[in-house]
């Protein structure tokens, strides 16, 4: 049971972190913590690896221009 309880409260403390989230996004964010959990026994490069080969089979365009807010 103690594996479940981890990661149920590894969910708990994502979500309490990103309290305004929308909630069409839940499972992208359930994903990605499912995610991390997986890669937790990698050394960084498998890390980075992973996470790339991830991003670029997502076919998603991602600039960091839509992270921030240009508005002045």
């Amino acid at each position: 049971m103690q594996p479940i309880n981890s990661f149920c409260g590894e969910i708990e403390r994502n979500m309490i972190i990103h309290i305004g989230s929308r909630s069409e996004n839940l499972q992208d964010y359930l994903n990605w913590i499912v995610f991390r959990s997986t890669i937790n026994a990698y050394n960084i490069n498998e890390k980075v690896t992973q996470l790339e080969l991830k991003c670029f089979q997502s076919k998603i365009t991602y600039r960091i221009k839509d992270r921030y807010n240009q508005k002045k």
